[in-house]
């Protein structure tokens, strides 16, 4: 449900754009 581009994490679901925002602190569990 999300792809890196450029080193920055993009939600490619709609309801996932929170989710990415917090795997941004999170990033270890991906």
């Amino acid at each position: 449900a999300f792809k890196f581009r450029n080193g920055v994490i993009v939600a490619v679901d709609s309801r996932a754009t929170a989710g990415g925002f917090i795997g941004m602190f999170n990033f270890e569990y991906f």
